[in-house]
């Protein structure tokens, strides 16, 4: 019997001997099951109800000269103190199953949606829902962040006068942004942006334009006109005029439906939008659609870091074994010092009652020094183990900065991998009038340079 079930390659919950045995010796012919393997256990995603508007997309009304009044915004999402904002379901993880034959059967990978509580919020002890702590703004950020913001206003611009702002809410920025500043926080409202450098989770809305500045931002971005910028997004870049000598990536889209795209190197995963592409006179349009470079180059960024970072605390781990040793040796000497003093005193006892009194004088002076010696010596090695032992706790101080930097790593991969799953790639090019020729187009599967 088994090696019949071995040449027909069954190998796996193969019913035991004496069961076989005993449906041998039946005279009755009913079927037995002589193996069975293992069904696999399909599991289900995780899930987040969000308790509030998520998509708050509308930053202003639109002027005819094409930049945007913010007072004209509609209803904006508002919470109070205690108030709920989001729930986990989490995820029940898959469980393959096993052939007779003993061959795996694979079963999809779950997905457990990133649940993080950020500033103005509080998770719960069993990490499955997030309230609110203070009253003002809900937020979704592109990584999974849920915050509550409170609003920061600068009456006039940023610069000197207020050097770089760093808030962890909404900005408002009555004037503009000057060249050589740097604003950081959720959302942005600003009239304009020369020179500067702004790094948000949230949307960035600019009445008029951006120029000669660096963005890195979560939500979408606002605006008038670009020229000269660098540009990278988890959103959609909505323009009203021209972009000029720009570099723009862009996990969302490109909508300048009625502007000017001119010598401007633009990726857009789901897509771009324009009036019109390129000028005769000007440096070709580059534009890439359908896929996300942006949150490839991301990707890279954080493996990258997460190596250094990992080699930085083993290194640190390195030192501490390396301390730990040296430590472990000073103990040993510290045994051999008390071992003279106790031979030492020894030694003098015996003085007393076998010398003379000027050899006795002269030897205990001996016996003294030495034990006063290696006194000194233990003293020194205590200072130098309680050097050490500072040194170790510093060092453990360090690693536990830069394990937490590792976790925050690992989760930043996994929302980055996440995110890239959320939309399809849509590898589409809409010009309303006119492209000219040498503008290149380029998309997963295609290329084409325009003659």
């Amino acid at each position: 019997m088994l090696a019949t079930l071995r040449q027909k390659q069954i190998s796996n919950g193969i019913l035991d001997d004496e069961a076989i045995e005993a449906w041998l010796a039946k005279s009755s012919v009913e079927k037995i099951v002589i193996a069975e393997g293992q069904e696999p256990i399909h599991g289900h995603d995780g899930e987040i109800k969000f308790h509030f508007e998520t998509n708050f997309t509308n930053p202003g009304k639109i002027n005819e000269d094409g930049s945007i009044d913010f007072r004209e915004r509609g209803n904006i999402p508002y919470v109070s103190k205690e108030d709920l904002l989001a729930q986990k379901t989490p995820a029940q993880e898959s469980k393959p199953g096993i052939s007779v034959s003993g061959t795996p059967i694979p079963v999809d990978e779950v997905i457990d949606p990133v649940f993080d509580a950020g500033p103005g919020t509080e998770l719960s002890e069993d990490g499955l829902s997030i309230h609110a702590v203070i009253e003002g703004q809900p937020h979704l950020d592109a990584m999974g962040t849920i915050s509550v913001n409170s609003k920061l206003t600068i009456p006039g611009d940023v610069d000197f006068e207020t050097g770089n702002i760093n808030f962890k809410g909404n900005i408002i920025v009555k004037g503009m942004i000057k060249e050589g500043f740097t604003v950081k926080g959720i959302n942005l409202t600003a009239q304009e942006i020369e020179g500067g450098t702004i790094d948000l989770s949230g949307d960035l809305n600019i009445s008029a334009g951006i120029a000669d500045s660096n963005i890195s931002i979560h939500g979408n971005i606002y605006a008038k006109f670009i020229n000269h910028s660098n540009i990278m997004g988890f959103g959609n870049l909505v323009i009203s005029k021209e972009i000029i000598d720009s570099d723009i990536m862009l996990s969302g889209s490109c909508q300048n439906e009625a502007g000017h795209i001119i010598s401007s190197r633009i990726t857009a995963k789901l897509g771009i939008e324009a009036g019109k592409i390129g000028t005769s006179s000007s440096k070709p349009v580059k534009l890439k659609v359908g896929v996300d470079e942006h949150i490839e180059i991301l990707k890279e960024q954080a493996v990258e870091a997460l190596e250094a970072s990992v080699s930085k605390s083993n290194l640190l781990k390195d030192e501490i074994k390396r301390l730990e040793d040296e430590d472990q040796e000073l103990y040993l000497v510290i045994t051999e010092k008390a071992h003279i003093q106790d031979r030492a005193q020894l030694e003098i006892k015996k003085l007393e009652n076998a010398q003379t009194e000027g050899d006795k004088i002269k030897e205990m002076k001996k016996r003294n020094e030495k034990t006063k010696n290696a006194e000194q010596e233990l003293n020194t090695i205590f200072q130098t183990q309680n050097k050490i032992a500072k040194q170790i706790e510093q060092i453990k101080n360090q690693i536990t900065v830069w394990e937490v930097k590792n976790k925050n790593l690992v989760i930043e991969k996994k929302t980055l991998k996440e995110f890239s799953k959320k939309d399809s790639p849509l590898p589409v090019v809409t010009v309303a009038k006119t492209i000219t020729q040498d503008s290149i187009i380029r998309a997963p599967h295609s290329y084409i340079m325009l003659k």
